[in-house]
């Protein structure tokens, strides 16, 4: 195992540490991957000795944490049985192929790092791979903060990016952390400017790849543990329920509910699928069908009196939903 002095070999330079290592055979390659990445068990797929393997890292110690960028190339094949990693690493292969292994689920892409399971790893000779690691403790501490979530409910639920667009984003600051963050002493000098960076490289990788905490950040109306219906939902129609004979509107069961009217409309959406008002609408139209089968037509009780007194207006949009509902016209319920 040999340190290399190319861009400035092993070194500290303050908060940041360079090191630039290299292994020529498989025996060193074990050796040097076990050093920097934690007990594992490489299977080189040739029956051969020679080997090249180089890493080149750049870690960096700020408040709160740390983080590091590594490049690694090697040359020849292998597989690898590691047990879950103790940090939060992301890998983006520049040439040939990883693929990733974690129970049901596949990846040869950009991917997360399994870090609750075992997991095997797959290289092709010749591959050439980008790598960012975050403290565990940090990203969950940035996960809770963004979410609402203990720091020990957030966890990763998949390797593979939530969608396109955010893998670009992640590939972005990846690049933008090699360039113009490693690559700027002076702003590295600052704790602010490491800190920062810290908490933009946990934020990022929640935001990329599925976890609790983003399931609860973007969805604050999400069910819990069996999916339960959430209290905001079970309010809001209480609320609908009690009210339905009142002129209510969206706001104002939104209020009851204690949610804005948009997280209300998503919350109904996911859980009843439909609306709050499309709710509202079903209880008033289930009002008039059993007003309607008590009513007495030789009283003067009317279907237009009836549907108007529960907020519809319209004679023949009535009768076709009501039909729609209980298979007959809401004239045959009052008759009969």
């Amino acid at each position: 195992m040999h340190p290399e002095d190319a861009d400035g070999g092993e070194g500290d330079d303050g908060p940041v540490r360079r090191r630039r290592l290299t292994a020529t055979d498989t025996d060193e390659a074990v050796e040097l991957m076990r050093s920097v990445y934690g007990d594992q068990e490489p299977r080189f797929r040739l029956p051969r000795r020679e080997a090249r393997l180089s890493i080149a890292s750049r870690s960096v110690t700020a408040p709160g944490g740390t983080f590091n960028l590594d490049r690694v190339r090697h040359s020849l094949g292998m597989d690898v049985r590691r047990a879950p990693v103790d940090r939060t690493a992301v890998l983006l292969p520049v040439t040939g192929r990883v693929r990733f292994t974690c129970g049901d689920e596949e990846a040869t892409g950009l991917r997360l790092v399994p870090t609750r399971e075992a997991f095997d790893s797959a290289w092709d000779d010749g591959v050439d791979v980008v790598g960012y690691a975050v403290d565990t403790d940090a990203v969950s501490l940035v996960g809770g903060e963004l979410s609402g979530l203990e720091p020990s409910a957030v966890r990763f639920d998949s390797m593979l990016p939530v969608d396109a667009a955010r893998e670009r984003y992640l590939v972005q600051a990846m690049s933008h952390l090699g360039r113009d963050t490693l690559d700027n002493p002076e702003a590295l000098a600052t704790p602010l400017v490491r800190a920062a960076t810290l908490r933009h490289l946990a934020t990022v990788v929640l935001l990329t790849f599925p976890n609790t905490a983003l399931d609860a950040a973007e969805d604050p109306t999400r069910a819990g543990p069996g999916r339960a219906e959430p209290a905001t939902v079970r309010r809001a129609a209480a609320y609908i329920e009690t009210h339905a004979h009142e002129p209510i509107g969206l706001d104002d069961i939104a209020v009851a509910a204690r949610i804005g009217a948009r997280g209300l409309q998503h919350a109904f959406a996911r859980h009843r699928d439909t609306t709050p008002l499309g709710y509202l609408r079903r209880v008033r139209l289930d009002r008039a069908h059993r007003e309607l089968r008590g009513a007495d037509p030789s009283a003067g009780d009317t279907v237009a009196a009836i549907a108007t007194r529960w907020g519809f207006a319209h004679g023949g949009r009535f009768s076709a939903e009501y039909r729609h509902v209980y298979g007959c016209s809401p004239s045959e319920t009052l008759r009969r």
